[in-house]
Parts: C-alpha cells; sequence; structure tokens
C-alpha cells in the first residue's frame, strides 16, 4: 500500500475517471433548476419568512429570569408536595382576603432578609471602637434610606414602624475601653449563646471572645406602599412588589460599600441580591457573542476569499433565530425561554460555519472538474447533491443529540435542547435554499463582472489558445462561445452556420481562437491543503497507524475509568467568580456563621389537610402552571382528640433526633397556652363546638396573628382547610447520597404518626424545599447518562440508514464514544462535579461530537476507490478542509468565552474548546487511522449485501422445506394409493 501511495495511477487516468463519476453525479433535477434559474425567488421567500418569524418573535418572544422552580423536577412526588403547599397557601388567601387590606409589611419575606458582614483578618477582632462606628455607620445608610420604611419589616399589625434592626452594636454602648469591648464578648457569650452567638463566626465563644466574622441583618415584609399605589396584600402584583424591593437593594448598596476601609472588607448579601447580580453578570457576558460572531465571521471571510458570503452566512445565522423560536414557541407552544437558551447561539454558530464550509469547499472542488464547465446548473446540481447529503447526515445526528435532551425532568435543560434542535433545522434549511442561492447570484455577478473587465481590457487585442492553418487542412468546427482573431494580413473567410461553422481561408492564413466556456473561468487546482490532507499527512498517518490505534484506545479505557470517576456535587453549586463579593458573601454566610432561623436552613413541615397536586390541566414548561390544590374532605381538627393528637405530634417532633436543637413551631401548641392563660377562655381541648371560632380568635390576636402571616393555618372563612407544624432539621445542604437517607428518615417519621392518628388527621405528609433539590441533583445526573444513551442510539440509527454500513457505523459511534469520554475525563481532571454545568456540558458535547467523525465516514462510503487506502485519502482530501474550517471556528467561538465573569460561560468555553480538540483529533487522526487499517472494502458491512444474502438463504430454506413437504405429501399419496390397491386385492 505504501507502494501504491509511492506509484498511483496516472494523474490523466485519475482525472478521467473522476471525471466520469462526477458526470454521473451531477444530474439535473427541479431543485438544482430553482437554484440556478429562480435564484431571486429562493432569497425573496426566505427574507419573506424570515420578516414573519421576526414580528411573531417580537410579540411572543420573553426572557424568563432566573429561578429556582424552573430547575426543579415537577413529575416528582417531593417536589408536587412542596408545590402544592404554596399554591394551598395562596388559593386561601385569595379567598379569605377577597377585596380586604392587610396591615403593610407585617408578612415576613425570610429569603429577602440582607444581610451585611464585616471581615477583618489577622489575629484582631473585628469588633472594636474604630470598627463599631463603621458598623453603625453602615446601619444608619439602610435605615435613613428614603424607601426602606415602605419595605421593611412592620412591629405588628397594630404598629407600622419598623422593626429593630438585627445588630448587637447596642451592647458596648457604655464600654469605655478595648478591653470593656472583650468583656462584655465574653459576657454575652455565657448569658444568651444561642442567640447571640449568630452575630459571629463559628470560633466566637466564651473562652474567645474575639471575632473575625460579624455582621448585622434586616427584615423586611409585605405588603408595601409604593407611593400612591398600596398593595393590599402580598398576592397584589407580587412581581411588583419584588421589583420595588430589589430597586432597593440597588439603590442601598453602593452607600453601604462606600464604608468599606483597608482593614475591613464588607458583603452585602441576600438571595434576591443574588439573583439580581447573576442576571446583570449573565446580560453582560452575554455580550460575548459579538465577539464571536467577528471570529467567526473573520475566518469565513479568509477561508471562503469572499466578504459577501461570509455576511450572507452571518444572516443566515441571526435568521435561525427567529425562525427557531417561531417553532419552538408559537408551533410547539412551549413557553419557558431563558438565557439558557440563548446560548444555543454559541452552537450554532460553529455548527453554521461548519456547513457553509461543506458547501463552498464542495463548490471550489466543482471546479476541478471540465464536465462542470460551461453548465451552471450542472454544476449547481453536484454542489447541491454533494453537500446537501453530507450537511444531513451531520445535521440529523446533531438534531438527535439535542432532542434527546427533550426526556430531560429539568425544563429548562429539556427547553434549551429542543431549541437548539430547532436551531439546528433552521440552520439546515436556510444552508439548502438561501445559501445556494445567494451563491448562484455571486457567481453570476462575478461572470459578468469579469466579462465587461476583459471586454474592456481585449478591445483591439488579440488573445491566443489554438491555431488553425486551414492550408495545411485543419479545420474544426466552429462553436459560438468562440472568439476569433486574424493574426495575418491576409484575407479570411469564415462561414457560420446555425450551432456552430467552419472556417476556410487562403493557402498561409492563421487564424487563432480563443476557447471560451459559460462561465469564463480557469480550472482550478486542489488547494494545498488539500494536496496536504491526501499527501504527507495520509502518509504519515498510514505509517503510524498501528501506533495510533493502540494510543488512542488505551485513552479510551482511561477515559472511561475517569468518567465514572466524576463525584456528584458535595456543595452548592457556584455561578460567580471565588473573588465576587456575591460569592464571598454567600459562602460566608453559609459557611462562617452560626445558622439562625433566616438562614436559609432545612425547615421541613409537616402538612395536614391536602390530598394532592392535580396536574391534569397544567401547560409544560411552563413554570406559573403549577396545577390544582385537592383537598382532603375527611381532614378535621375539630374533634378533642384530634387536638390531643397534634399536640402529641408537635411533642414528638420537637424531641425527634432529627430536629436541630427542638427548634419548631407548633401553632397549636401557643393555641393551648393562650387558652390556659386566661380561665374564661376555657380547657384545653376545646369542645368541637367552639373550636374554630376560639381558633380564629386566637389567630387575629397579637399572640397568635404570626401563625397566620406564616399561612401555618389555612382559613376560608370559616372552613379550615389545611394546617402544618414546621421544624427545622439538622444539618444543612449535602449532596443526594446524603440527603436521601434524610429523606427517609422523615418520610418513615410522618408514616408512624400518620398511623397512630384518628381519622380526620392521618393523611398528613412531610415537605421541604430542600428535598426539591436533592431530585434536582439526582436528576441532573441520571438525564445526563440517559441522553448520551439516547443520542449514541439515534446517531448509530442514522449513520446505518446514511451509509448502509454496519462496520462504518459502529466505528463512527466508536468514534464518538471516545469524544465523549475524554471530554468527561477531561471534566474530572479539572476537579469537577456532576452538578447544572456538566450536566449541560454532555448535551453540548454530544451535539458537538458527531459532526466531524460523521463527515469522514460519509466521504469514506461515498468514495467509489476500491483500496481502504484510496477511500480513506479521498475522504480526507474531501473532508479535511471542511473539517479543519469547522474545527477552528467552533474553537474561537468557544475560547471568546474565556474572559466572561459568570462560572457558566467560563465553564461552557472549557467543554466547548476540549469537545472539538477531541473531536479533531479523534476525527482527524484515529478515524484515518482505523479506515485504512480496517475500514470495509467492496461490499464488506453493506446491509444491502447482508439482506440479499440472509434472503437467499432464507428463501433457499423455505424451497428446500416445500420441496421436503411436497415430497413427504407424494409418499404419503403413495402408501395410501398402495393401501387401496392391497385393500381391493
Amino acid at each position: 500500500l505504501i507502494k501504491s501511495m509511492a506509484n498511483p495511477e496516472s494523474p490523466e487516468s485519475e482525472r478521467m475517471r473522476h471525471e466520469a463519476l462526477v458526470d454521473r453525479q451531477s444530474k439535473k433535477n427541479k431543485i438544482s433548476h430553482i437554484l440556478t434559474h429562480r435564484p431571486c425567488l429562493c432569497v425573496g421567500s426566505v427574507l419573506l419568512i424570515f420578516a414573519i418569524c421576526v414580528v411573531l418573535t417580537g410579540i411572543f418572544l420573553k426572557l424568563d429570569e432566573y429561578a429556582n422552580r424552573q430547575y426543579y423536577v415537577w413529575s416528582d412526588l417531593r417536589v408536587q408536595r412542596q408545590d402544592v403547599l404554596l399554591e394551598a397557601k395562596e388559593e386561601v388567601r385569595r379567598e379569605e382576603l377577597g377585596d380586604r387590606k392587610m396591615p403593610l409589611q407585617v408578612e415576613q419575606q425570610v429569603p429577602w432578609t440582607l444581610y451585611i458582614m464585616f471581615h477583618r483578618s489577622g489575629s484582631r477582632s473585628v469588633v472594636d471602637f474604630a470598627n463599631l462606628n463603621l458598623i453603625n455607620n453602615v446601619q444608619r445608610s439602610v435605615t435613613t434610606h428614603k424607601n426602606y420604611n415602605r419595605v421593611c419589616l412592620a412591629k405588628s399589625s397594630e404598629d407600622s414602624s419598623c422593626e429593630e434592626v438585627q445588630t448587637f452594636t447596642h451592647w458596648f454602648k457604655d464600654a469605655k475601653t478595648e478591653n470593656d469591648i472583650e468583656d462584655i464578648m465574653k459576657q454575652k457569650a455565657e448569658e444568651n449563646y444561642d442567640i447571640n452567638k449568630l452575630f459571629f463566626d463559628k470560633s466566637y465563644s466564651s473562652s474567645n471572645p474575639r471575632a473575625n466574622w460579624a455582621r448585622v441583618w434586616f427584615r423586611f415584609g409585605l405588603p408595601i406602599a409604593d407611593g400612591d399605589k398600596v398593595y393590599r396584600s402580598s398576592n397584589d402584583d407580587p412581581e411588583a412588589q419584588r421589583d420595588y424591593y430589589e430597586q432597593f437593594l440597588v439603590d442601598v448598596h453602593p452607600d453601604v460599600m462606600d464604608h468599606e476601609t483597608s482593614d475591613v472588607d464588607i458583603y452585602f448579601f441576600s438571595r434576591p441580591w443574588w439573583g439580581l447580580m447573576f442576571n446583570k453578570l449573565m446580560m453582560s457576558d452575554f455580550g460575548y457573542v459579538i465577539g464571536s460572531i467577528l471570529f467567526v465571521f473573520t475566518y469565513m471571510v479568509i477561508h471562503t476569499s469572499s466578504f459577501i458570503l461570509p455576511v450572507v452566512g452571518m444572516f443566515q445565522v441571526i435568521a435561525a433565530l427567529p425562525i427557531a423560536y417561531t417553532l419552538y414557541r408559537v408551533v410547539m407552544q412551549i413557553r419557558l425561554f431563558n438565557m439558557l437558551s440563548l446560548l444555543s447561539v454559541f452552537v450554532i454558530l460553529g455548527i453554521a460555519a461548519d456547513d457553509i464550509f461543506v458547501y463552498m469547499d464542495a463548490w471550489k472542488q466543482s471546479e476541478q472538474y471540465e464536465c462542470l464547465r460551461g453548465d451552471l446548473e450542472k454544476r449547481v446540481a453536484y454542489v447541491h447533491r454533494r453537500a446537501t447529503k453530507a450537511m444531513f447526515v451531520t445535521t440529523i445526528t446533531t438534531f438527535s443529540a439535542f432532542l434527546a435532551t427533550a426526556i430531560s425532568d429539568i425544563a429548562p435543560i429539556s427547553a434549551f435542547g429542543i431549541f437548539s434542535a430547532n436551531m439546528i433545522l433552521s440552520n439546515y434549511l436556510l444552508v439548502i435554499t438561501f445559501f445556494p442561492s445567494c451563491v448562484v447570484l455571486r457567481h453570476r455577478l462575478l461572470v459578468a463582472w469579469k466579462k465587461r473587465k476583459e471586454n474592456g481590457k481585449n478591445r483591439g487585442k488579440t488573445e491566443v489558445t489554438d491555431s488553425i492553418i486551414p492550408g495545411e487542412g485543419t479545420a474544426r468546427p466552429l462553436k459560438k462561445e468562440d472568439e476569433i482573431h486574424e493574426i495575418s494580413t491576409k484575407k479570411m473567410n469564415i462561414d457560420t452556420e446555425e450551432g456552430g461553422g467552419l472556417i476556410t481561408g487562403t493557402e498561409t492564413t492563421k487564424i487563432e481562437i480563443k476557447k471560451t466556456n459559460k462561465d469564463d473561468e480557469p480550472l482550478q487546482e486542489e488547494s494545498r491543503i488539500e494536496r496536504f490532507f491526501q499527501g504527507p499527512y495520509m502518509k504519515v498517518v498510514f505509517r503510524g497507524r498501528y501506533a495510533i490505534i493502540t494510543i488512542f484506545t488505551i485513552w479510551f479505557c482511561v477515559a472511561a475509568f475517569l468518567a465514572t470517576q466524576i463525584s456528584p456535587l458535595q456543595e452548592q453549586e457556584n455561578w460567580f467568580p471565588e473573588d465576587h463579593e456575591v460569592y464571598v458573601g454567600f459562602q460566608a454566610s453559609e459557611n462562617e456563621f452560626h445558622k439562625g432561623a433566616d438562614d436559609g436552613l432545612i425547615v421541613v413541615r409537616l402538612v395536614f389537610g391536602i390530598d394532592r397536586l392535580d396536574r391534569s390541566d397544567v401547560i409544560p414548561y411552563d413554570v406559573t402552571s403549577i396545577g390544582e390544590v385537592v383537598w382532603d374532605n375527611n381532614f378535621d381538627l375539630a374533634p378533642e382528640q384530634n387536638q390531643e393528637r397534634l399536640i402529641e405530634i408537635c411533642d414528638t417532633v420537637k424531641s425527634s433526633d432529627l430536629v436541630q436543637d427542638g427548634i419548631t413551631a407548633c401553632f397549636l401548641q401557643d393555641f393551648k397556652e393562650w387558652i390556659l392563660d386566661d380561665s374564661s377562655r376555657g380547657e384545653f381541648p376545646v369542645p368541637a363546638s367552639n373550636f374554630h371560632k376560639m381558633l380564629k380568635t386566637f389567630l387575629n390576636s397579637e399572640a397568635g396573628y404570626i401563625h397566620q402571616a406564616q399561612g401555618r393555618v389555612g382559613y376560608v372563612h370559616d372552613d379550615l382547610r389545611y394546617v402544618f407544624v414546621q421544624a427545622v432539621a439538622k444539618g444543612s445542604w449535602e449532596p443526594y447520597k446524603v440527603m436521601f437517607p434524610r429523606w427517609e428518615k422523615w418520610e418513615a417519621l410522618m408514616d408512624g404518626m400518620n398511623l397512630g392518628s384518628p381519622t380526620g388527621l392521618n393523611q398528613g405528609f412531610q415537605t421541604s424545599s430542600m428535598w426539591q433539590w436533592m431530585i434536582t441533583e439526582r436528576a441532573l445526573v441520571r438525564n445526563a447518562y440517559q441522553g448520551m444513551a439516547i443520542a449514541g442510539t439515534l446517531s448509530f440509527m442514522v449513520l446505518l440508514m446514511s451509509t448502509l454500513n454496519v462496520v462504518l457505523s459502529f466505528y463512527s459511534v466508536f468514534v464518538i464514544a471516545g469524544i465523549v469520554l475524554s471530554v468527561l475525563g477531561f471534566v474530572q481532571l479539572l476537579g469537577w462535579e456532576f452538578g447544572m454545568i456538566v450536566s449541560i456540558a454532555v448535551v453540548i458535547l454530544i451535539g458537538f461530537s458527531v459532526d466531524y467523525a460523521v463527515h469522514i465516514c460519509h466521504a469514506y462510503v461515498e468514495s467509489k476507490e476500491e483500496k481502504r487506502i484510496d477511500k480513506t485519502r479521498e475522504s480526507l482530501r474531501k473532508m479535511g478542509v471542511s473539517v479543519l474550517g469547522g474545527a477552528i471556528t467552533t474553537f474561537g467561538t468557544g475560547s471568546v468565552l474565556f474572559a466572561t465573569t459568570v462560572v457558566f460561560f467560563n465553564r461552557f468555553a472549557w467543554v466547548i474548546c476540549s469537545t472539538i480538540f477531541f473531536a479533531l483529533i479523534w476525527a482527524l487522526v484515529f478515524f484515518p487511522a482505523l479506515l485504512s487499517t480496517i475500514g470495509p472494502e467492496g461490499t464488506t458491512g453493506d446491509i444491502k449485501i447482508c439482506y440479499r444474502r440472509f434472503r437467499t438463504k432464507w428463501e433457499s430454506r423455505r424451497t428446500k422445506k416445500e420441496a421436503e413437504q411436497e415430497q413427504e405429501q407424494e409418499q404419503r399419496e403413495e402408501e395410501k394409493s398402495q393401501s387401496s390397491q392391497d385393500n381391493r386385492v
């Protein structure tokens, strides 16, 4: 084979063979006719569709902001329990309040709690005279803000003034020296440590009265009064009230940070602030898409040697967005669309560039064939047939890979995959209709411009290619497109006929003819890159094929092992850089301080009175569509035995080792104490006939109003719909393998209490928001592996149908698996955990992994060469330059994202670049080495031949069986006839 490479067939015979093959592949059809003769119609139709889709996109487009519920598994029981409780609270409030107005700012919004933290590094305490003054100034900058009184938590329903700031600075009003401060810190640690420790880091104690971290916090309540607009309740336009609070945070933040000094760092944190900063960074980082577009555009200009076609290509990418969104929103009726969905723009940039390179390389390579010269429609037919088939295989595999994510239980990931699939489909439709039409129009304009230019230059001049001397008997038919120039001064006669003519002349007249063609362009030679791939590069790959296959096989096993070592999340996923103030503030709040009631602990609620959540009318992918509450019709708390049983449940929960320091909130315990505090109220348990009247009186009192405000008791007029008991669970957020056993223990505790409860109180359930994130974490891992399995299977089926060769299909799937495992192994080496980022990365890398290997595979199967090495060489010649161009543009697109701030975008860049790197070396190094060594030749692996052989064998066996059956039948008839004769005898 090396010798055959060194001594190939003669260039003329190879050219003639390729010419014959191309001539057979360039049959005209309706598509080529329309693209050649009606390109303006194609372009105009696409522009009209684009305009319609732009209008529809403008009408329906709504970018959803980041919300935790988007990433919950809505179909899971634990998520539905939390949803049904929240929906029940909202439904009760709507029905109970009606048009009545709630007291302003009495309903505490725990997630809105604003923490301001102070940090001093070194051995010195953050609490000294200078810093106490600084902390007081920071507190005043918040409380004196013009809108603070409109959002703060009110003292009570009767007193609408703001409650006191949760602070420690008033401890030191009588301190005179630094020693006094230290003594007071020690005294407070001894007096009421469980409360006072919440202000300082975990190292603070009576034995160590110093603190490196300190914090104060502010609590906020609803409904608010925005100038003349007074909201009646927390349900009255909640988004507007939240926006008002968020604007307050934006306004007060710079005032707080202005007090930061070189000695003390200040950190500003609340959960809405986290969302605000995240959305802000996402929007600013998304501006880097402009850099990606410029990079792709620049490389396309270099690759195509044109400015117009890259402009057309960029318009194609832009046009794919509204077309895909119209399919996504109007046709498929999917409403969820957030920043994650917009990441498909980065995906489509590389894929669109790859498709354009495939088409343009086929267009340029078609110039090498003389049989296509002079007939533009024939050339378009050849290029379109070759390019669209190659692009179809890669498009359908990439489309299938992204569409496989539709099975994801997490709505944004599923929606991202579906929208990306629509983008890929839209891009393919544009690249086989709009782009070829533009190529034809550009070609016509260039030819017309060159002819006008040459006609101007050649006016009065002679250009010679062939000479004819009639006196010597040399003559040929004259073509219409030939230009005839007389060299001698002797007389010349030219006789022409329709369709041609004959040139004659005197004895020594020399007539020279310039050969022309309709395209008026010279034949193009192979590019340097094409010669490199089929020549020196192929020789190197072939000579080192055994070493290449061995090295890649070993790496495949190593990468597979590393991929299995990716650990699940050990802590909540970080979306900010580690030095960002939001990340530092969040980490400090989670890890440096003791946990308090407002610190995002695991709050478990034991709910009674709700049966389930009816999701039959839920709109898919609509985060606001939760479902309808189905109430427990048997629920009844009025019977005395049920009152006593609920008190027992409260006591059991409080004493359980699952609860942190016995922290619970049981409305019935407080109700009991309220009853017993005043003998005029009677005894507990309250008689059933008087129960609801007394309970509602308690809830409207100062002692019980907190339970009503927090929604722990759900009354609609005199109908008690639900109640719940609240407890703080031990621990904080942990990985799934730790959280799931905790959930099982709480579930067992709840089941035990249901079993021992009388009718009306035996259908309770427990729920917590932490269980929702637990299921999300599990779904991320499961759906990623399910997506890989489905995408791999679909890719194999598509390859099998397109190549009709089972061997090539298995090879291609092995290469794709090698790319995926290589990237996952690289991810493990980077130390990433299997969270949201890695799960989405798996979706993307599956989509990118298939393209390059499929290009090589398709070119190999399309080759008419007989030997595997010649097939491999031709596939590299045809597709190597396209694969390399697509890899460069996609790699450049991803590289731009390294400059972003959000961790997700930064890791997204790593995923794209590593995927392209591994896809390139697997497709252009391992795959050619494998194909040139054991690639199928002739009919090897051809499923048509296999089918024919199977059918032949099956028919042969059937024929043989039928013959045997006929022989047996004849034998039976003969025996029967003989028996009849014997009987007659």
